[in-house]
């Protein structure tokens, strides 16, 4: 069974830290509050860590859990939705220095780093999850559906984009039977924005620019400062710019240190923007991924484009 390396793992264990990648999402919250909540359920001893802010638009999953300090020792690390272990940010060397370790991914890109690497391409790590704790006979509720249900939600834009076969569809069909608010979580993860974001938008739109089917926008650190927001509220604004009819590839650079870019990309059709993401040791899907540059950012932006030309 692909799925028993890590049921004997976490059933061995005692005390298991979850970890999720930097720049968090609904997929990789989900996946850890659902391994949370399977846990628990036995007298578990789990604790969540991720090295970053969280923004508020997740608080419908029950977030309030992490934490950013380690200050215990564990029988077990367990890293979701995380491609490399550079994703977990400054919890890596501590990862790869532990003797037990499970890496629960879903993106192509995974290098396999930790001892026990269950890996499949799907829309979300969510997914794998829900596989998982099914081919156990596991009692799903509410709280669990509502997690699982918000991976998937969050890493295909709504059932918009990727590979939406009829399995997906199924399992999501699934999950909302549970008597999941669906109408809550579209609203927080999709459509949910403050005055300051939409402030922030103005600034991404007027920093804009159009070169040929390649699009780009900035937001700086002056920009955070003048709208009352924080890289956090970033998310989703790239889209934006991949919806331009004329656009294939769009980027947009966060500046969250001085000089220092959370980048995002999105890609239409055949265009594979996790192999754009890879040549700068960031990661992702075919039609979103991520990486970090640092530098001027016109020149960061001339990288791109030349890396762009050869995709």
């Amino acid at each position: 069974m692909e799925f028993t390396q890590v049921i004997n793992a976490l059933n061995d264990a005692n005390k298991i830290a979850i970890f999720v990648h930097i720049n968090p999402d609904a997929d990789c919250l989900g996946s850890a509050i659902a391994l949370g909540v399977y846990l628990k359920r036995f007298n578990k001893s789990v604790n969540f860590f991720c090295d970053d802010e969280i923004h508020s638009n997740y608080d419908v999953l029950g977030v309030k859990c992490f934490e950013r300090v380690l200050q215990d020792e564990y029988d077990l690390l367990v890293a979701v939705d995380c491609s490399d272990v550079m994703r977990i940010g400054s919890y890596c060397k501590y990862f790869m220095a532990h003797p037990n370790t499970v890496c629960i991914d879903h993106h192509s890109t995974n290098t396999n780093f930790a001892k026990i690497n269950l890996v499949k391409q799907e829309v979300s790590t969510t997914v794998i999850i829900y596989e998982m704790l099914k081919s156990i006979n596991y009692d799903f509720d509410k709280e669990i559906a509502t997690v699982l249900y918000a991976g998937i939600i969050g890493d295909t834009g709504g059932l918009a984009y990727g590979d939406l076969t009829s399995k997906v569809f199924q399992i999501v069909a699934e999950l909302v039977s549970y008597e999941v608010d669906i109408d809550k979580v579209s609203y927080y993860l999709l459509r949910r924005r403050s005055y300051g974001q939409l402030m922030l938008l103005k600034y991404a739109l007027s920093s804009l620019s159009i070169d040929n089917n390649f699009a780009s926008m900035v937001i700086t650190l002056q920009d955070f400062e003048q709208t009352n927001t924080t890289p956090t509220d970033v998310f989703g604004l790239v889209n934006y710019a991949i919806n331009i009819d004329e656009v294939d590839v769009a980027v947009c650079l966060c500046e969250y240190l001085p000089n220092k870019y959370q980048v995002s990309f999105r890609g239409k059709g055949s265009i594979d923007v996790s192999k754009l993401a890879n040549v700068f040791g960031g990661g992702g899907h075919k039609n979103a991924s991520g990486c970090r540059l640092f530098g001027n950012k016109d020149k960061c932006i001339e990288k791109i484009k030349k890396a762009v030309i050869s995709l």
